[in-house]
């Protein structure tokens, strides 16, 4: 979970800030005056912004994954005016929101982390064109408690570590984690008394995301199974049983990103104690998963960790067993709709009836293709894998070129039209003549079709029978060569 909130601007000519300084003044008297405690407010000063300008605040009620689903997050834009913004926030409960705040004219090299906002905060952000200068007013504690932390992670670099891909380089990660870990705890608790409960274990919960930093290195590295499984094991597993806190099962404050955590520590262990290497992937083995957090855990963590589960899993073949389940207990209403929207590509279910146009502005149904098998590759322009996969894609599609029940559908997200055009010109993203191209009408993955297929990531490949219900996902060609999408297409024929 990584914030940008980019900043540009030269300097604060001595006028200016002293217009800044008097504005914070009074701004900070008003809140301490007037302010209501279910009142958050959040205002920005940053001399670049114009007053065409708005400022996008992304709120995660349930903390900051997934990203990409708009039924777990709430978006607000705030007006400028003489290069500040105020932005007032209905948190009704008492918990921990994540926001992510998206300025104009950002300047790539200044960046911070998800930024922390709870019931009564009243903060005020100030900046340069290097960084975010500061956090003042009501709640900032919390804020500069997370740069501290953030700094401390950033100064104890671990990419170079994690760069190596090798089993060397593991143990370096540990101890750089273990430094982060040591460090940050000591200074969230000298900050104790200054923020409140749910702040402090929201913060503590995000010191913890470093007892599983090897996990992404283990899951690009190649080979060395015995090799990772005995380090995991005699290094990685002594440091986690040390610093790991078991969680309360009864508490409200852990956020999507601790399930996410607590699938990492599954994993890991997996591979420790039943040398289960498929575990790191988050399509495979969904349904020993889900039984595994279902029986282990209760409560509010327990709706988090399957939700997260499922909605993480987009590829998997088991997302129906597991989203018919899970809906029989889960009580979130927002989860529930999540998962609603988002399973209702399980195999042999009724495919979604889209609605988009080809090259040609044809406009194209799933009804229009009654009787025919279709294979979607969904892409976008610069997506490097979607380049890797289409000489395979290709491949395939040779396989069935004589076959007119079989039809092959490319769907760009690209926003901009002549951009999309231009990738198909190229035919580094498509295959043939034959396959047809649609567009999501400048919508991108906001497009309605995206959603019913549980989009997480291109380039992702769907299949639909003759009858118009989705098949079971093939795995990606670049893995097999195509062989396990030629086999499903046929299966499809057969049926």
């Amino acid at each position: 979970m990584i914030l940008n909130l980019f900043v540009i601007t030269k300097s604060y000519k001595r006028q200016s800030m002293e217009k800044i300084i008097i504005f914070i003044f009074f701004t900070l008297i008003i809140s301490k005056s007037f302010g209501q405690k279910s009142t958050t407010v959040i205002t920005g000063i940053f001399s670049q912004l114009t007053d065409r300008d708005s400022v996008r605040f992304d709120v995660y009620p349930y903390g900051g994954f997934p990203y990409n689903i708009p039924e777990l997050r709430v978006t607000y834009y705030a007006k400028v005016k003489s290069h500040r913004f105020s932005l007032t926030l209905p948190l009704k409960s008492d918990r921990i929101y994540t926001s992510i705040i998206s300025v104009p004219n950002f300047l790539k090299s200044s960046y911070l982390n998800p930024l922390f906002f709870e019931s009564g905060d009243h903060i005020i952000l100030t900046g340069t064109s290097e960084k975010l200068m500061d956090f003042m007013g009501k709640g900032a504690a919390k804020l500069n408690v997370l740069r501290h932390v953030y700094n401390l992670e950033y100064a104890i670099d671990i990419t170079n570590a994690e760069k190596t891909h090798s089993v060397s380089g593991l143990p370096l990660i540990v101890e750089n984690s273990r430094k982060i870990i040591d460090k940050a705890n000591r200074y969230l608790n000298s900050q104790k008394t200054n923020i409140s409960v749910a702040a402090f274990n929201e913060l503590r919960t995000y010191i913890s995301q470093n007892l599983w930093s090897v996990f992404f290195p283990i899951y690009y590295m190649n080979g060395q199974k015995d090799s990772v499984r005995r380090f995991l094991k005699n290094t990685w597993l002594p440091f986690r049983n040390k610093y790991y806190r078991r969680p309360d099962l009864s508490s409200r404050y852990y956020d999507f990103a601790f399930a996410e955590y607590l699938l990492y520590d599954y994993a890991l262990k997996q591979i420790i104690y039943h040398n289960n290497f498929d575990a790191l992937n988050y399509n495979e083995d969904l349904k020993e998963k889900y039984n595994y957090f279902k029986c282990h855990y209760t409560g509010l963590l327990r709706e988090k960790i399957i939700t997260y589960l499922i909605l993480s899993a987009p590829q998997s073949n088991d997302v129906a067993y597991c989203y018919e389940d899970a809906i029989k207990y889960i009580t979130n209403k927002d989860y529930i709709i999540a998962l609603n929207n988002r399973c209702q590509c399980a195999p042999g279910s009724v495919a979604y009836n889209f609605i988009l146009s080809d090259t040609n502005n044809v406009t194209h149904r799933l009804t229009d293709f009654r009787g025919k098998v279709l294979v979607f590759d969904f892409w976008f322009t610069g997506c490097g894998n979607c380049r890797e996969l289409t000489p395979k894609l290709r491949a395939v599609e040779d396989q069935f070129k004589n076959n007119s029940n079989v039809v092959f559908i490319s769907v760009s997200s690209d926003k901009s039209l002549s951009l999309w055009k231009n990738s198909i010109k190229s035919r580094f993203y498509t295959t043939s003549s034959d396959e047809i191209n649609l567009y999501s009408n400048g919508n991108g993955q906001s497009d309605i079709l995206y959603q019913k297929i549980n989009f997480s990531g291109a380039p992702t490949l769907r299949l639909i029978d003759k009858k118009g219900n989705w098949c079971e996902n093939p795995i990606d060609c670049r893995i097999d060569e195509g062989k396990d999408l030629i086999e499903k297409i046929n299966h499809a024929l057969n049926k």
